[in-house]
């Protein structure tokens, strides 16, 4: 299947041609809000939390792999900035070593900073089960005393819904590419008296100030932004759901003892700029919902106009931070 979000394609189609930086790529990116994301919309009920409203393309995609029964499926993905890993659904020791291989072989860096996010088990060097519904309730449930429900949007993967439909020998396997790569990635030398606790924490105090901007903004343009675009849908949801998890992250990396163990050079870029990088991606496509709105003549074009200024101003001063920070080259 080439695609299962035509829409998605052509709302990213704008920096296909270049020029290719973190800039403007993120100035014409764009992604679903994680209720509207094909992947991520398969049905599930897992303790207190249940999701029955699969989007029409997850419904398409639920009827092909009932048709096809796949022994393999080989997921079509990328990640934006950092470097290269993977996610299987089972281990297989024996060719693991090959994939660690595989990525200097073509020119590629191989991640070996932080995980994607904390639940996932590591088989080998950025080699990771798949990302599951189930583990993040898990994950919240063991290390915090908040309701895991509060943590979670939309649904289940391609990958469960296997399993659901009894098809548990299938191979599931993706190859997480950036499209922008950086040496840090490879970097493990480990930084002397400092942990991985430590390095996430701070990533967690840029991340809590970029909140507080951003609740703000939003909250001073909520009454004039009455166009609902894919872009404001993704990018208020996103942002509301970081913000309002804050404080359960840090409570969980406060208790979950496999964080002090020393921090490396990787995994403190990937703590304080590439988890930044991705966040300022969500933070663009807020910028590009203003300026849908401010073109439908709105009456509250100066607060917009003004809101997207302080905005562009946060936007290239995050930018700036990463691109003075870590040196990168698109693939």
């Amino acid at each position: 299947m080439q695609s299962t979000t035509e829409n998605g394609t052509r709302l990213n189609q704008d920096w296909f041609s270049g020029p290719f930086t973190i800039r403007n790529y993120a100035r014409y990116f764009y992604r679903p809000r994680i209720e509207e994301q094909v992947e991520w919309t398969f049905p599930i009920t897992y303790k207190n939390y249940s999701w029955t409203t699969p989007s029409n393309e997850t419904q398409a995609l639920m009827y092909a792999i009932r048709l096809v029964q796949p022994d393999f499926v080989y997921g079509l993905h990328n990640s934006g900035f950092g470097g290269m890993y993977y996610y299987i659904n089972q281990s297989f020791d024996d060719i693991f070593p090959e994939l660690e291989r595989l990525p200097s072989s073509l020119g590629l860096f191989l991640a070996k900073g932080e995980p994607e996010v904390p639940w996932m088990n590591q088989y080998a060097t950025a080699i990771y089960n798949i990302p599951s519904l189930t583990d993040q309730y898990d994950y919240y449930e063991k290390h915090t005393d908040i309701d895991p429900v509060t943590t979670i949007r939309g649904g289940s993967s391609s990958c469960d819904y296997l399993k659901d439909i009894g098809l548990n020998k299938t191979i599931f396997l993706v190859t997480e590419v950036p499209y922008f790569q950086s040496p840090v990635v490879t970097n493990d030398t480990i930084i002397p008296n400092v942990t991985r606790r430590d390095v996430l924490l701070q990533g967690l105090d840029k991340d809590d100030k970029s909140n507080a901007i951003l609740m703000n903004l939003l909250e001073q343009i909520k009454s004039a932004m009455t166009l609902d675009s894919s872009f404001y849908r993704a990018s208020r949801s996103i942002l509301e759901l970081l913000n309002t998890t804050a404080t359960s992250r840090r409570q969980a990396i406060l208790n979950d003892d496999s964080t002090l163990v020393p921090a490396t050079i990787a995994s403190r870029a990937d703590a304080l700029y590439i988890s930044m990088f991705y966040k300022m991606l969500i933070v663009s496509m807020l910028n590009r919902a203003i300026t849908l709105q401010i073109q439908q003549s709105s009456e509250d074009i100066k607060l917009l106009e003004n809101a997207q200024r302080e905005l562009e101003n946060h936007l290239d001063s995050w930018i700036n931070d990463i691109e003075q920070n870590i040196s990168y080259t698109p693939i």
